[in-house]
């Protein structure tokens, strides 16, 4: 379970994250798998560490679980 001072410190990626998972959502035929994958993408190319994806980097965790939640209130 992430921190409250993870959160903070990758507050970015979180509110990207959502934002992708909501517009894909709404998307007919868009889901949860299709935003975890954009936001994923999206938070490895936007990263300062992209070395670290692919090895458990919190950014992409975040990211994934973060649009993928908010995948469903697209809906």
């Amino acid at each position: 379970m992430p921190t409250f001072a993870e959160y903070l410190a990758h507050w970015v990626v979180l509110a990207k994250s959502c934002v992708i998972g909501t517009i894909s959502g709404a998307l007919p035929g868009g889901g949860a798998t299709i935003a975890s994958f954009l936001a994923y993408g999206e938070a490895a190319r936007t990263s300062k560490h992209p070395d670290r994806f692919n090895h458990g980097a919190v950014d992409g965790l975040m990211a994934a679980e973060a649009s993928n939640n908010a995948s469903t209130g697209g809906r």
